[in-house]
């Protein structure tokens, strides 16, 4: 209970004074790992992805998606691959924080929303140098009618607080209380202004490979 960065399972009911505003459910589509449909995935204004599923999963540290989808939401970003560690990365040393686009999940009728400090994964520090990775990781995984899915990992999870209703077959998503929370970022990181054309923030309101676990 006094970690920094923790979580806690509630059996029984939800807690409500870890999150804010209404609970949004789908019904669950496959059991086993609560698979849901998803409606879209979209970068800004641009969709990445529709009518796909997903599970939520805290056993996958990342958020991972089918090859070509990731690929384009990686690149819409304007992240690079690195084959050593396998992960994209992002140029946070010269690109100014708002050149990054916000990243929308629709799941219902709700919209889901992680800002870029919320998708970027930055490791190292001020002496040894910063890396800053994209949380996008892809993976065709297929669910047992043959569909492409996604997995919403600890990097979604952190965000918003999650419900799995067995008794009514359904899974929730409402935003949890440390969803401003931000990591804490080097001075030398995102300078105020760029030079390089990048991809604009969306006005929209509303270790290593990562394993999945059965739930």
């Amino acid at each position: 209970t006094n970690a920094t960065s923790g979580g806690e399972l509630i059996f029984g009911g939800a807690d409500p004074s870890k999150y804010t505003g209404s609970i949004t459910y789908i019904s669950v589509s496959i059991e086993g790992y609560w698979e849901f449909p998803m409606a879209s995935v979209s970068v800004g204004s641009t969709s990445i992805s529709s009518s796909t599923y997903a599970i939520a999963d805290t056993g996958t540290t990342l958020i991972v998606g089918p090859t070509a989808q990731v690929d384009s939401l990686n690149g819409a970003i304007g992240a690079t691959y690195d084959s050593s560690s396998q992960l994209y990365t992002v140029d946070c040393h010269t690109r100014s924080l708002s050149s990054f686009p916000n990243i929308t999940f629709t799941i219902g009728d709700t919209v889901f929303i992680l800002k870029p400090l919320q998708y970027l994964w930055i490791t190292g520090d001020q002496s040894a140098g910063y890396i800053c990775y994209s949380v996008f990781s892809p993976s065709d995984s297929t669910d047992s009618n043959g569909n492409l899915f996604w997995i919403l990992g600890d990097f979604f999870l952190y965000r918003y607080y999650s419900v799995f209703d067995i008794q009514n077959n359904r899974v929730g998503f409402s935003t949890s209380i440390s969803y401003d929370w931000m990591p804490t970022v080097g001075s030398s990181l995102f300078p105020t202004s760029s030079t390089t054309t990048h991809p604009s923030t969306s006005t929209m309101k509303t270790t290593t490979h990562p394993t999945t676990s059965t739930m």
